[in-house]
C-alpha cells in the first residue's frame, strides 16, 4: 500500500505526523545528552551538577536536527537523519581522541589550519583510540537504537508548511531558553562567565556541552565576538599611578639567609621604557581600537631598572624551550645537569608555566614574545607582524646572527614563518611541508633523524658547530625529546635511557617521562662541555623554560612523581625557570611569583637591551614591579592572593587585612585588559603601527 510519502510493508504502522515529529525531537535530544555524558565521563571523569545547562542546550540542538529532517520526501529525510547520527557520533569520537592527546577541545580553526600538524600525532591518536574503545562502543548505542527501532517504526514524512514553521519557532525558543536562564543568573555568576567570557574552554565543554563550546569558538573566530578592543578594554583614570618615579626602594627576593639578595631601584636608574609620543599618537589616530591601545599604554608606568640591569651585557645567550619540562624530571642523580642549572644561577621558587589552547606553540610564543596568546595559533597569526622585542631581533640589531633549531619538522606550527620573523635563521631536522628550493639548506643532519621523539643530544651535536664561538652569538632551541607518549615501547628516548630510571619507585609511564628528559639532560651536559672547551662558558647565559607541563601523562601520574596530590587549578602549572651563568658563584633566589610571560622582559633587562616594558604582557621579574601570574582561564596569582576564575574563589596568601579594598576586582580588570591588549597587538600589528617611534641602538 502506498499513501503519499508513506510506504507500508506490514511492519511500519502509521502513528501520526505529530507523534513522529515528537519522537524524532525526543530522540535527537536524548542522543546529544547521551553523547555528552559519555564524552564527559571519559574526558573529565565526572558529571558536574551544572550539567543541567548541557541538557538545556541539547533541546535546541535536537530541535534543529528535527527541523532538518522535515523538508524532503521520506527517503531523503531518512538519509539526512542517519547522516546526523553518524556525524554527531564521529564528532564526539574525534573530540574525545583530540582531548586525550592535547587536553583541549578541537575547534574549527584548529582543525582547518592545523590538520597537517595533527597528522604528526598519529601514534598518539592510535593509542588514544585504543584507550577509548569502550567509549566509542557506548557512543554507537544511539545509532543502533535508531537503525533497528526508530528507522522501522517512525515515518519521517515531509512536513506541511504550518507544522514545519511551528518546529522552527520551537527551535528558536529552545535555543533562547538556556541563554535566557544564563542572563537571569546575572553577570557575576559562573555560568555567565563561562558562556560569555569563554575563558576556559574545558570548563565550557563541561558546563554548556561540546557542540555549544565549538559553536562559541567558531563565533569568536569568524565574527570576532568579544574581541574588539573598543568593546572590551576598560580604562579607569583613577587607577593611574603617580607620574613621580619611586626614589629608593628595596624588596627582598629571598627568604634564605644564605642566598638573600636585595633589588635596589633608584630614581637615577630610570625605567625600561622608550621615548614614544603617545599624546601625538592619540591625537592623530582615527582607528578607535588602536587609539584606545595608545591610551592604555600611555597609562602604564613601565618597570624600573635595577641592580641586575645590564648584568649580562655583551654575553652570549642560549635560549631553550623544553618540551613538557617540569620539576618532576629534575633529580640530583638521574638528571644532574638539570639539577645543577635549576638550583644555581637565578633560582625562581614561584615560577609558573600556563597551558594555553595551542599547547606547545602558544607556550613558545609566550616565552619568546612576552605576550599572552589569544585563542589558538597566536604564533602563526603574528608571523607577518613586526616583532621588535624578541631576543633574535634584539641580538640582530647588535650585528649578531641569531640562530634557531628544532629537532623535528621545519614547518610544524609554521615555525618556518614565525621564527625567521623573530630574527632567526631557523633550521630543523626535517622539512615537513616546506617545498622551497632552498629548503634542504635549512636541514641539519642528525644521527637518527627517523626516531620519535628525536634526540636533543644529537641536535646539539649537529648544530653547536654552526655558530662561531670566537664572536658573540645567540642560539635558540625548541627541544622534542620530552614529547609524549611516555612508554618504553613506543618512545625512542624513553627506551634509550631506560637504565637511568630503573631504580625509581614509580610506574613505568612515570619512569618513561623522566627517561625522556634524561636525553635533555645529556644535551645540556654536552652544550656546557662544548662551551667550556671553546673558552666561552663564563660569557654565555643559558635560559630554559617549558612550553607546558607534561599533560601527556595519564591521570594521577603527575601526583605519583610529585609524591603528593597536585592541585589542578594552580600547582599543576608550577615549574622551573633556568637563567644560569657559570660565573655566578652563589645562587640568587627569587621568591616573587612569575611566569613564562616574564622571561622576555627579564632577559631584556639582564642583557641591557633597549625595550619598552609597557608594551609587553609580562614584566621583569628582577624589578620591583608587583608580581602577576596569569593563567589561560584568567585565573591569577599575585604576592597577596590566588584568584580562581572558574569558581571565583579568592585565596589569601597574606593576612586579609593587608590586602587593599577593591584589590581583587582591580586585578581582575587588569588581567582582562592584558588579554584584550595582547589580542590587539596581534590583530592590528600594533608594533608595526608605531614602528617609527621605536628607536633602537644599532651595531656600529
Amino acid at each position: 500500500m502506498r499513501n503519499g510519502d508513506y510506504t507500508y510493508r506490514g511492519r511500519r504502522p502509521r502513528v501520526g505526523v505529530l507523534a513522529d515529529t515528537g519522537i524524532q525531537l525526543v530522540y535527537f535530544v536524548l542522543m546529544i545528552i547521551w553523547l555528552e555524558v559519555i564524552y564527559q565521563l571519559f574526558t573529565f571523569h565526572a558529571i558536574k551538577p551544572i550539567f543541567g545547562y548541557v541538557v538545556l542546550f541539547s533541546l535546541g540542538i535536537g530541535a534543529l536536527f528535527t527541523v532538518l529532517t522535515g523538508f524532503f520526501r521520506q527517503k531523503i529525510n531518512r538519509v539526512i537523519a542517519m547522516t546526523i547520527n553518524i556525524v554527531m557520533i564521529l564528532f564526539y569520537m574525534t573530540e574525545l581522541v583530540y582531548h586525550s592527546i592535547f587536553k583541549m577541545p578541537l575547534f574549527i580553526d584548529a582543525a582547518k589550519t592545523g590538520a597537517g600538524d595533527a597528522m604528526a600525532y598519529w601514534k598518539e591518536a592510535l593509542e588514544a583510540i585504543a584507550k577509548n574503545i569502550p567509549a566509542f562502543l557506548l557512543m554507537l548505542v544511539p545509532l543502533i537504537i535508531y537503525r533497528i527501532i526508530l528507522n522501522r517504526k517512525v515515518v519521517i514524512k515531509k512536513r506541511g508548511f504550518s507544522l514545519q514553521l511551528l518546529m522552527v519557532a520551537l527551535m528558536v525558543a529552545l535555543f533562547a531558553l538556556p541563554i535566557g536562564v544564563i542572563q537571569l543568573s546575572g553577570k557575576n555568576s559562573i555560568i555567565y562567565s563561562v558562556y560569555y567570557g569563554f575563558d576556559d574552554v574545558n570548563l565550557a565543554a563541561q558546563d554548556v556541552g561540546m557542540i555549544t563550546t565549538v559553536r562559541l569558538g567558531a563565533q569568536k573566530q569568524m565574527f570576532g565576538e568579544g574581541e574588539s578592543v573598543a568593546d572590551n578594554l576598560v580604562l579607569d583614570q583613577s587607577d593611574k599611578k603617580s607620574e613621580t618615579d619611586k626614589t629608593t626602594t628595596s624588596k627582598k627576593v629571598s627568604n634564605s639567609k644564605k642566598d638573600s639578595r636585595v633589588i635596589q631601584t633608584t630614581q637615577n636608574q630610570g625605567k625600561n621604557v622608550m621615548d614614544i609620543d603617545f599624546s601625538s599618537l592619540i591625537t592623530n589616530e582615527k582607528d578607535s581600537d588602536i587609539k584606545l591601545m595608545h591610551e592604555y599604554f600611555n597609562e602604564q608606568q613601565g618597570t624600573n631598572k635595577n641592580q641586575y640591569t645590564g648584568k649580562f651585557k655583551g654575553y652570549n645567550l642560549i635560549f631553550l624551550t623544553a618540551e613538557a619540562f617540569s620539576p618532576y624530571c629534575v633529580d640530583k642523580d638521574i638528571t644532574p645537569t638539570l639539577y645543577k642549572l635549576v638550583n644555581n644561577g637565578f633560582v625562581f621558587k614561584n615560577f609558573y608555566t600556563a597551558l594555553w589552547q595551542t599547547s606547545t606553540s602558544d607556550g613558545e610564543y609566550t616565552a619568546m614574545n612576552g605576550l599572552l596568546p589569544i585563542g589558538s595559533h597566536s604564533f602563526r597569526r603574528s608571523s607577518k607582524n613586526y616583532v621588535p622585542f624578541t631576543m633574535g631581533n634584539q641580538f640582530n640589531r647588535l650585528g649578531i646572527q641569531s640562530m634557531a633549531y628544532h629537532d623535528n619538522s621545519l614547518s610544524y606550527y609554521d615555525r618556518n614563518l614565525t621564527h625567521p620573523n623573530m630574527g632567526y635563521l631557523f633550521k630543523a631536522a626535517n622539512l615537513g611541508k616546506v617545498t622551497e628550493k632552498n629548503g634542504k639548506d635549512l636541514i641539519f643532519k642528525m644521527a637518527h633523524p627517523q626516531s620519535w621523539p628525536q634526540s636533543d643530544l644529537e641536535m646539539m651535536q649537529a648544530t653547536m658547530g654552526e655558530y662561531d664561538k670566537n664572536t658573540p652569538f645567540h642560539a635558540y632551541y625548541m627541544t622534542v625529546s620530552g614529547h609524549m607518549n611516555y612508554s618504553f615501547d613506543g618512545n625512542a628516548m624513553a627506551a634509550k635511557n631506560k637504565d637511568a630510571v630503573k631504580n625509581m619507585k614509580v610506574s613505568d609511564e612515570a619512569k618513561a617521562y623522566v627517561a625522556c628528559n634524561v636525553e635533555l639532560d645529556k644535551a645540556l651536559e654536552y652544550m656546557i662541555n662544548e662551551l667550556k672547551a671553546q673558552g666561552v662558558l663564563d660569557k654565555t647565559v643559558i635560559c630554559l623554560s617549558a612550553d607546558h607541563y607534561p599533560y601527556g601523562l595519564s591521570e594521577g601520574k603527575v601526583d605519583e612523581l610529585a609524591g603528593k596530590k597536585v592541585d589542578k587549578d594552580f600547582e599543576i602549572y608550577r615549574n622551573n625557570l633556568i637563567i644560569w651563568n657559570s660565573a655566578m658563584t652563589e645562587p640568587i633566589v627569587i621568591n616573587k611569583p612569575a611566569s613564562s610571560l616574564d622571561i622576555l622582559p627579564t632577559l631584556s633587562n639582564l642583557f641591557g637591551f633597549t625595550y619598552d616594558s609597557r608594551l609587553l604582557s609580562g614584566s621583569d621579574i628582577l624589578s620591583d614591579s608587583d608580581p602577576l601570574v596569569i593563567l589561560s582561564n584568567k585565573s591569577f596569582i599575585t604576592d597577596k592572593v590566588k584568584y580562581n576564575a572558574k569558581t571565583k574563589q579568592v585565596t589569601y596568601l597574606v593576612d586579609k587585612s593587608q590586602v587593599p579594598e577593591g584589590y581583587v576586582d582591580k586585578k581582575i580588570k587588569e588581567v582582562r585588559n592584558k588579554f584584550v591588549i595582547a589580542q590587539g597587538i596581534v590583530d592590528h600589528d600594533y608594533y608595526g603601527h608605531i614602528k617609527k617611534y621605536l628607536k633602537f641602538p644599532t651595531s656600529k
